[in-house]
């Protein structure tokens, strides 16, 4: 029999903070956005010119300034002034704001939800190909008939499917490269079960050689692919598996201009992020600014601007208390803080302290 369908519960006003973190770690904050934004700039500058001149001009004025606000109680700080190119697939600093953003909405959803599910952290994959293209909608149109399958079953219309278990879905496509393997593309979604399901099993069982239902299904969908895995999310601890959901579409360290490029034209424009059922409702929509939400209470502003090649701090506060006072004197490299303006860039001493790799893997 089908599983009876959940009352949808009145969904939370989902939004929330992005930044968590206080004053101690705003220089490294910075210097990761530094990092981030020279692979834009080199991007850019390897657009310039023809027909791609205006993306070029887009990257370039990314980020150009941050305008970060601290407060001291509790001790948070939000990016509230910024203005992004929202070119996610060829921009890091992009990327990487929109799966933070991304990552408090689905974790928000997921603990107000907690009480009517378990979940589940589930990969999906297919074979490598050179043809990003013909890859993705291989993958896209084996993702789709795996959901018709459960739905039928669900309507009592066709066998069993193992995902016809989860009363709500959200999942997203990630793509890797290597010269080797040409492109990877997979699905990685988390399933909400009925609170007390049994376990999703993936693979083959080590002892009796048994095919789990969910290989079976992937294989008899792709037919060419039976590379599953699925784990349950620990709701004590889900920052891992979330960031694993949200994180970059593309790994930008891993992938030169080119071939990133390449991967923009082929996937702009297609929806990267969905959701279905008690899930529904999580994805950030196209156009959002990418800037956190204000808090309330006293707080004091930094504003970072991009020179040369690094960020450099420009303004701060006229009378900060002292412990803000060695807060920024850390920040700054040195010096008593007061100053309006900086000579000094964060990031510019050592400008490749974090390589692009160790960013990619914040969220």
């Amino acid at each position: 029999m089908p599983n009876p369908r959940p009352t949808k519960a009145k969904p939370p006003v989902l939004g929330g903070v992005t930044g968590a973190s206080g004053i101690n770690t705003l220089r490294q904050d910075v210097e990761d956005y530094g990092t981030r934004k020279r692979r834009t700039n080199a991007t850019g500058r390897y657009l310039a010119g023809g027909s791609t001149d205006k993306l070029s001009h887009r990257l370039l004025r990314c980020a150009r300034h941050l305008n970060w606000r601290w407060y001291p109680e509790p001790d948070k700080r939000v990016l509230y002034g910024a203005k992004f190119c929202q070119l996610h697939l060829l921009c890091p600093n992009c990327a990487h704001r929109r799966a933070s953003r991304q990552a408090v909405r689905v974790h928000e959803k997921l603990l107000y939800l907690a009480e009517q599910h378990d979940y589940w952290f589930v990969t999906l994959t297919v074979a490598n190909g050179p043809d990003l293209a013909e890859r993705f909608e291989h993958l896209v149109r084996s993702f789709k008939a795996l959901r018709q399958l459960s739905r039928d079953h669900l309507r009592g219309k066709g066998r069993y499917v193992e995902l016809s278990r989860a009363e709500g879905l959200v999942w997203a496509f990630e793509f890797t490269h290597s010269e080797e393997n040409g492109w990877h593309p997979h699905i990685h979604m988390i399933a909400a079960l009925p609170k007390g399901s049994g376990p999703i099993r993936y693979g083959v069982h080590p002892l009796t050689g048994e095919v789990s239902q969910l290989r079976q299904d992937w294989h008899d969908v792709t037919g060419d692919s039976i590379i599953t895995h699925a784990e349950p999310l620990d709701m004590s601890n889900p920052h891992k598996s979330v960031c694993e959901l949200v994180k970059y579409s593309l790994k930008f360290a891993d992938l030169a201009i080119p071939d990133q490029i390449d991967a923009y034209e082929t996937l702009r424009g297609r929806k990267l992020m969905e959701c279905s059922g008690s899930l529904r409702g999580v994805e950030l929509s196209e156009d959002d600014t990418l800037l956190d939400d204000l808090l309330t209470g006293k707080y004091f502003d930094f504003l970072y601007r991009w020179h040369g090649e690094a960020y450099t701090l420009v303004s701060a506060p006229l009378t900060p208390s002292q412990s803000l006072l060695e807060s920024l004197s850390r920040v700054n490299g040195g010096g008593n803080g007061q100053n309006h303006h900086h000579a000094d860039g964060v990031g510019q001493s050592e400008p490749d302290a974090r390589d692009l790799r160790e960013v990619e893997g914040a969220c």
